[in-house]
């Protein structure tokens, strides 16, 4: 997920989209987890997985 045009930050707009695809995810795909590893530093991402109710579980020693 990619919002290129920094006028569309902050609408909230990725995170209708997260919201969406996860419910897709579970319902349609019958999905039982859903596991995302974002850069540690991506706190706009983060924030938005946060608000779509994942949790952060461990950090990877890679990362």
């Amino acid at each position: 997920m990619f919002i290129g045009e920094s006028n569309y930050w902050n609408q909230g707009i990725g995170t209708k989209l997260l919201s969406a695809a996860v419910n897709y995810i579970f319902e349609i795909l019958q999905a039982q987890k859903i596991v995302i590893d974002p850069h540690v530093d991506n706190t706009r991402a983060i924030r938005c997985y946060e608000k779509c109710s994942f949790v952060k579980v461990q950090l990877l020693p890679a990362h």
